[in-house]
């Protein structure tokens, strides 16, 4: 695959004081390449001052909640929380009824089907909740454009209100928001909000703290239980982690690390992951993954209540199961993409793929489709068999808006919803074909611009790669969306050989010699066979004979800490690699 590497160099990060070292002028960069150039800013962005935060009090609307709340209570009346099946869905709805419960308030929660209700609040959920003697809905993380099932509910009596962080409705240029009792958006054109980039668990946490101040029952043990699981959503819904997000991320994951919560204790200890030591790599890869499993095979009332269950047995017993959930779900992903790869021509790529896998789960179909997208950088739609048609799910790249490309032939699907960068879509098997079609004909328009495009944040010589290189880093995080971990190359490398490890033969330890003559090891997370191919495939020569005439190479890396019997050492994985001509 084609890829263009591009040496980051914003605000003109190329010079920094020339008196300051390596290490320093280093550090200045990367903060310039993310636009944070104010002493101000930069003393915000690596304290993460709890009181940067902003005053929920700027949400339009709270006041009215708070209102009804009161009321609610002192008539005894019953609140339920509607959240989604996702990560950010699970820790929302976990946070309202804590919240709820804190402030004597009698609470409970619908949570959709992912298989046979799809996302968001729907009529079966209000009438469900309409029999239970409920007289308020709260909804997190959806709500915003369910116009029709909320005007249902109105019909029957029912007041909700909405939180959500998704993009309101668009008619005829104005801006709507279903019929409801109020609703909390940053996205709102009349917001005072400073900060419109929160999750869905992110805004249920600034709501959560002000109505637990409001009521005279916050104190700081709750809080801490409360920025935990928003730190956990802010990270698994992928939103920028700048402003806010990163405060909440940053305390989020500081608080995770002595958590007192069982749920997270257990799911952490069946993960085999050390909890003092959690990242946003560990929740992102790692913790996430299995609370997304209950939504996508089972229910994702298993993760809400290994978060609320005060039985230490019960959450062991239930973080083992979404433990199992979730191998379950890398089986079908692994099948999937395997089936996937076999109708795909390499040679001879079209600008955009749809791919039809019979006997998928559907629940993994978006995962595959960002697994092809990431091989071969096309936009890719991966469909499956449903009930009665092909539901699937389509991911995108940074150059082709898959939403508004497909909006414009949407007429073909039964159903379908989206951003730039995904979608899903249900669609009748006899149309694929002209689905396909027009997809690629809309994507032929820029398939000339399909090309991975690597970031570089600095040329930093590999012999200069250290434990105090890696402590300079580690005051980034946590890293995620528009915080990436920062890249780095070292060009001119001469290559005298490898060693392939592991027991599927798919880490290469390659030994480099710098431009100062030392010898440096790198690793490489590739199969011996796609290494050697792709030497052959560029190269048709033998690797082992250009090895010993003379093989240059430049790459792109990060460190990272190897521990290893009590020793650490900063150890380099190459991301990407060219060789010289």
């Amino acid at each position: 695959m084609l890829e263009k590497w591009f040496l980051r160099n914003k605000n003109n990060a190329q010079s920094p004081d020339k008196n300051l070292n390596l290490l320093e002028r280093t550090k200045l960069r990367i903060l310039y390449n993310r636009d944070i150039t104010e002493i101000d800013d930069m003393r915000k962005y690596f304290l993460n001052p709890y009181e940067a935060m902003y005053d929920a009090n700027l949400f339009n609307d709270f006041h009215i909640l708070y209102d009804r709340l009161i009321s609610l209570k002192e008539n005894n009346e019953t609140v339920a929380i509607v959240g989604d099946y996702d990560v950010d869905g699970i820790m929302s709805t976990t946070i309202l009824i804590k919240t709820f419960k804190r402030l004597g308030i009698n609470v409970t929660y619908k949570i959709p089907n992912r298989m046979s209700d799809g996302y968001g609040i729907n009529r079966r959920i209000v009438d469900e909740l309409k029999l239970e003697g409920v007289s308020l809905i709260i909804t997190v993380d959806n709500g915003i454009q369910a116009f029709d099932v909320l005007e249902y509910a109105k019909d029957l009596g029912l007041d909700v209100f909405i939180t959500d962080h998704h993009e309101l409705k668009v008619e005829d240029g104005d801006f709507k928001i279903p019929d409801s009792i109020g609703a909390i958006n940053p996205h709102r054109p009349d917001s005072n909000y400073p900060f419109m980039l929160l999750c869905g668990a992110g805004i249920a946490y600034k709501v959560a703290i002000l109505l637990l101040k409001k009521f005279g029952v916050y104190d700081e043990a709750i809080d801490r239980e409360l920025i935990t699981l928003a730190g956990i959503a802010t990270i698994c819904d992928v939103v920028d982690l700048v402003d806010e997000n990163r405060i909440i991320s940053y305390h989020g994951l500081l608080n995770y690390r002595t958590t007192t919560n069982l749920g997270l204790k257990a799911i952490t200890k069946v993960a085999s992951v050390d909890i003092s030591k959690v990242d946003s790599y560990h929740i992102g890869f790692i913790i996430g993954p299995r609370f997304n499993s209950s939504g996508r095979l089972k229910t994702a009332d298993l993760g809400i209540e290994l978060l609320t269950t005060e039985d230490e047995d019960r959450a062991l017993e239930i973080a083992t199961e979404l433990n199992d959930l979730n191998e379950e779900r890398k089986t079908y992903t692994e099948t999937g993409y395997k089936s996937a790869l076999e109708k795909i021509d390499s040679n001879n790529l079209p600008s955009a793929l749809v791919i039809y896998l019979e006997n998928i789960h559907e629940s993994v179909a978006g995962i595959i489709a960002g697994r092809i997208k990431e091989k071969y950088y096309r936009p890719t739609i991966v469909l499956t068999d449903g009930e009665e048609n092909l539901k699937g799910s389509g991911r995108s790249v940074d150059e082709f808006d898959i939403y508004s490309s497909i909006s414009e032939f949407s007429d073909l699907c039964l159903k379908f919803g989206g951003h730039k960068m995904a979608c899903g879509l249900s669609i009748e098997k006899d149309k694929m074909d002209e689905f396909r079609d027009k997809l690629i004909k809309s994507a032929n328009k820029y398939e000339t611009d399909f090309i991975k495009k690597v970031y570089i944040d600095a040329i930093f010589p590999l012999e200069m790669v250290d434990l105090r290189f890696l402590d300079m880093l580690n005051s980034f995080r946590p890293f995620g969306k528009a915080n990436e971990e920062p890249k780095f190359a070292d060009n001119n490398l001469k290559f005298i050989g490898f060693n392939v490890l592991g027991k599927n033969k798919n880490v290469i330890k390659l030994s480099l010699v710098s431009s100062s003559n030392r010898v440096v090891t790198a690793i490489l997370f590739e199969t011996e066979d796609a290494f050697l191919k792709r030497f052959k495939e560029e190269f048709n020569l033998d690797i082992y004979d250009s090895i010993q005439k003379g093989l240059y190479m430049d790459i792109v890396y990060y460190p990272q800490l190897n521990e290893f019997r009590g020793n650490k050492e900063a150890q380099i994985i190459i991301t990407n690699y060219r060789y010289k001509r």
